[in-house]
């Protein structure tokens, strides 16, 4: 277990739940599963929430502003099959008030850019070393 590291992942559908969990594992998190956003990510503060999103435009903004109260400073990423890719996104994630927004699926290596962007946007340790 790495103490410093904590992240929620909320809504995630269940096969993508191990591979997203063991992509961040490489980057040093410990990843806890839910479907509640007032989860305790294991006894501290949570650094990073990726939250998948069924309906972006319609509640997205306000899934994403409560996970912003209940996770103050954590880096939050959307992610969504409804997301289409490109540029637009990096829009898309400032208008929810996401760090990062992937569109799904997303490789492996998209996932560690969006942590390192929007943890250089922040001043922040993405978790990585």
């Amino acid at each position: 277990m790495n103490d410093g590291h904590r992240a929620l992942a909320i809504d995630i559908d269940g096969p993508f739940q191990q591979v997203l969990a063991a992509w961040l594992g490489e980057r040093g998190y410990e990843v806890v599963f839910t479907d509640l956003p007032y989860v305790d990510a294991g006894g501290g503060p949570v650094e990073l929430v990726v939250c998948e999103l069924a309906e972006p435009k319609r509640t997205g903004s306000e899934t994403l502003r409560l996970l912003a109260r209940v996770h103050p400073g954590a880096l939050l990423v959307a992610i969504s099959t409804r997301f289409v890719d490109g540029e637009r996104r990096g829009a898309l994630a400032r208008q929810l008030g996401a760090d990062a927004a992937l569109a799904k699926p997303f490789p492996r290596a998209e996932l560690y850019a969006a942590l390192e962007a929007a943890s250089s946007r922040r001043g922040v340790h993405d978790g990585c070393t």
